[in-house]
């Protein structure tokens, strides 16, 4: 049985970007060699400190556990994209995100009578017997009544917190400074529920400052929810301090510039650019299809044209006082950048490993945009402490007896470390739950003979 809050298949698996596979089919198609041994260095490198034990558990199964099953079961990948942390392209994404990554799994599982699925449901308690978990309580939206149900095992797959924004503050890394605002990227359902549950019922709960947070949000202007925001930003702009001085390579890689935004502008920081280049403005976002995003003009609308958003005017120093800002200092920030472009010096900033090619657009054209971007939540990379079976521990280090979790309520088992990686949210998520399914099998017939009983497949033509 699959108690879900939501009313549909997919939770935030559906915001997915793809899975990162090694010796795909795909990649000994398109010609490129992958090596089990050197994902593993790479990941291990570019992660800092990812568990070690699971790391190397998943580049030695992504191929049998992911790939091959995911791909039986009818999910097409289409392309695969270079990532950071990896020598070898390994990001594979499906067609219209992660849609069509679970839409194929949720499918197969109807065919079966003997899986069941309850929507509207959260879950909200442990039961226990003693010191073992034996069901759950919680609140059904439909009816507004509670609920309470009894199992051999329970696997939390409650996802990570990067929508609680309290949480996400009140564990916000200690060696950066604290943000002022945060605006969510996550999941809607992505609050903590499943922590607090695994916390009460004697799991431990580590590394919960270790979150993969990003830099570059604008606020909801949709007027949905304003707790949450939006990718934006406009590849063709400079960032500005408070100061008003640029401080960090705008194109750099994302755990360097991360770390450089938080320790200068934990309150956000300023998008610069000038008319002719407005038009590069993107958003990006949940409530944005492929369409969305590159619809022009709505764009121009709902961010760049909105002083909610973005402040506008024809000159420098006008812009300034909008933003707070000394007029000089931003006149002659401009004006820096503007004489490198032209006399063909870098416009790397020290310090900063760039990636790609540094800015070298001419910010000289009227009116003048300054869009503030702010600290972004997304993915959780701590979360409850699991072992090799996916079993619940506690702070000895011991299981929670019927307790397991899968997925982000892990922090993906720890496999990102300081530094994400690109596939490895959803990919661990798949495998930590495969593996859940199987331990949770395996004990059941250990505690009591229980095996498989007959079941029936219901064959259809699902379109």
């Amino acid at each position: 049985l699959v108690i879900d809050m939501n009313s549909v298949f997919g939770g935030h698996g559906i915001q997915s970007g793809g899975v990162a596979f090694i010796n795909s089919t795909m990649q000994e198609e398109l010609g490129y060699e992958d090596d089990p041994d050197v994902a593993y260095d790479d990941w291990m490198e570019w992660t800092v400190d990812g568990h070690p034990e699971w790391n190397r558990f998943y580049v030695e199964n992504s191929r049998e556990m992911l790939w091959d099953w995911l791909t039986g079961l009818g999910v097409r990948f289409d392309r695969i994209r270079a990532s950071h942390g990896n020598s070898v392209p390994r990001f594979h994404m499906t067609h219209r995100r992660g849609l069509n990554l679970t839409r194929p799994i949720f499918l197969e599982a109807l065919r079966y009578s003997n899986i069941d699925f309850r929507w509207n449901a959260v879950a909200d308690h442990l039961t226990k017997d003693g010191d073992r978990v034996v069901g759950v309580e919680g609140l059904d939206y439909r009816t507004g009544s509670r609920f309470a149900l009894r199992g051999e095992t329970v696997i939390l797959a409650t996802g990570g917190f990067q929508s609680n924004i309290d949480m996400v503050k009140a564990n916000w890394r200690s060696d950066l400074p604290a943000p002022g605002s945060v605006y969510s990227m996550s999941g809607h359902n992505s609050r903590g529920s499943g922590h607090s549950m695994a916390e009460e019922a004697g799991a431990a709960l580590v590394n919960l400052d270790r979150q993969y947070n990003g830099y570059t949000i604008v606020p909801d202007m949709l007027g949905l929810d304003e707790a949450r925001g939006y990718y934006g930003g406009n590849a063709r702009s400079i960032w500005v301090n408070s100061a008003g001085e640029r401080f960090v390579t705008e194109g750099g890689i994302d755990r360097y510039v991360f770390e450089a935004v938080m320790r200068e502008q934990p309150e956000g920081h300023w998008a610069i650019y000038d008319g002719d280049d407005k038009d590069g403005f993107r958003l990006n976002g949940p409530h944005f299809v492929s369409a969305d995003a590159i619809d022009h003009e709505k764009i121009q609308r709902l961010a760049v044209e909105n002083p909610d958003i973005t402040h506008k005017a024809d000159t420098l120093a006008d812009l300034a006082a909008l933003m707070g800002v000394a007029s000089d200092a931003l006149e002659a920030t401009v004006a820096r950048y503007t004489s490198l472009v032209e006399n063909g010096e870098s416009t790397d900033i020290d310090g900063l490993p760039p990636e790609g090619t540094p800015p070298v657009f001419t910010i000289d054209a009227p009116p003048y945009y300054a869009t503030k971007l702010y600290p972004m939540a997304n993915k959780s990379a701590g979360g409850v402490s699991i072992d090799m079976q996916t079993r619940a521990l506690d702070d000895a280090g011991n299981p929670v007896r019927g307790l397991y979790a899968a997925g982000e309520i892990t922090g993906s088992a720890g496999m990102n470390g300081l530094n994400g990686l690109d596939g490895m949210f959803t990919g661990p998520s798949i495998l930590t739950g495969r593996v859940a399914g199987q331990a949770a099998a395996a004990e059941l017939a250990e505690l009591s003979g229980w095996q498989p009983v007959e079941f029936t497949r219901r064959e259809a033509d699902w379109d």
